[in-house]
């Protein structure tokens, strides 16, 4: 019935706001602000002026502080603080908290039936299964094709060092061709008949006897 009375209650209460929040995008970021003017018309109450909060727009006293559906809500930033979390409340959990940690909270939360209202626990780690898995599938699937990539690089490596090789076998072997055949013309060539200079002295002298 309490609850029932405080939906109806807030469907009337306005929002709060600074008296020129309309006019200065500034003061539309600050949420309330207490107009303590003199001449201010939302300080006195005028009709017509912005409202201010007042004791009239609580709720009843035997539902405050509940969530909606009438349990205690607890801001939960840690797992230690969620397994101390006991009894029939509702939990919401921190935006800080990884997904390691709310997989954790959620299977915790699925064991001793806490409601989440951040998300539907069940939900919530299907979810994460299929997520996991794909990103496993991914990973793997990037490790087969660098190893493959890898493979062929160290094969096209190979390779060039194989023909490198071969090239160089090659080209010694041309050059003891040449050198073989420098050598088998100089073998060829025939032999200049080097006159010794005692000879040719002898060999004028004669002549020379002979006249």
């Amino acid at each position: 019935m309490s609850l029932r009375i405080r939906r109806v209650m807030k469907r009337r209460k306005p929002v709060f706001t600074h008296q020129e929040s309309h006019k200065r995008k500034r003061l539309s970021r600050n949420g309330y602000k207490k107009s303590d003017g003199y001449g201010r018309g939302q300080r006195v109450g005028k009709r017509g002026k912005k409202f201010s909060p007042k004791v009239g727009y609580a709720s009843p006293k035997s539902v405050r502080g509940l969530h909606a559906c009438g349990k205690p809500e607890v801001y939960v930033n840690s797992i230690g603080e969620f397994e101390r979390v006991d009894g029939d409340v509702v939990v919401r959990l921190s935006s800080k908290l990884g997904l390691r940690s709310k997989e954790v909270i959620a299977r915790r939360a699925v064991e001793k039936k806490i409601r989440i209202l951040n998300f539907k626990a069940q939900d919530f780690l299907k979810t994460l299964e299929e997520t996991l898995k794909a990103r496993k599938d991914k990973r793997s699937a990037f490790v087969k094709a660098r190893a493959q990539k890898q493979k062929r690089k160290e094969e096209k490596e190979e390779k060039k060092a194989k023909e490198g090789a071969d090239t160089k076998k090659e080209e010694k072997k041309d050059d003891i061709k040449k050198l073989e055949m420098m050598e088998g013309s100089k073998k060829k060539a025939p032999k200049q008949k080097h006159v010794k200079q005692q000879d040719f002295q002898k060999e004028k002298t004669k002549g020379l006897q002979g006249v």
